[in-house]
């Protein structure tokens, strides 16, 4: 397998920024502190009956996800739209595999992703992710490869570059 071009639009670069986003371990260090929060206080607000306090605590761990989940828009959505002055975000990627690691190329850079130097990879249903760090990856969507074949082909020839492949 030699590579593949992509054309990262401003929704895929959304997309991929949401799920970094929601799956950040600040982001979800964050949620879980403010549930535990408020489950404490919940707790000392008094003596409430088992069920009082566990649809309080049930309603306070849902305000909690929706409010992270609405920065995490805002965020995804700013960044999206900050891309667009970026030289070497959107457009036009070329993904190529060298006998050492995996090349990527755009107008503006070059970027060597070297084989057991990703901390994980993810396959969806549309995208692959090449997580480099907690807070980049690579998005390369799925819809660019010409069949199947070529998609597995080249999910199989990405495994070398982490030991750990689910995030």
């Amino acid at each position: 397998m030699n590579g593949v071009t992509i054309v990262l639009t401003r929704i895929d670069y959304f997309i991929s920024q949401m799920r970094m986003q929601a799956r950040h371990p600040v982001n979800l260090g964050g949620w879980l502190l403010l549930s535990a929060w408020s489950s404490f206080m919940t707790q000392r607000s008094g003596n409430p009956s088992v069920l009082t306090a566990l649809v309080t605590v049930v309603v306070l761990l849902v305000s909690c996800a929706f409010f992270f989940f609405v920065v995490a828009v805002i965020v995804s959505a700013a960044m999206a739209l900050i891309a667009r002055r970026e030289r070497g975000v959107l457009g036009e990627h070329v993904y190529r595999f060298t006998d050492s690691a995996l090349v990527e190329s755009t107008s503006a850079n070059e970027n060597l992703i070297k084989w057991g130097g990703v901390r994980s990879l993810l396959r969806t249903r549309h995208y692959f992710y090449v997580r480099v760090t907690y807070g980049s990856s690579y998005t390369i969507q799925r819809r660019c490869f010409a069949d199947s074949a070529t998609d597995a082909e080249f999910w199989k020839a990405l495994q070398p570059l982490a030991a750990k492949k689910v995030w």
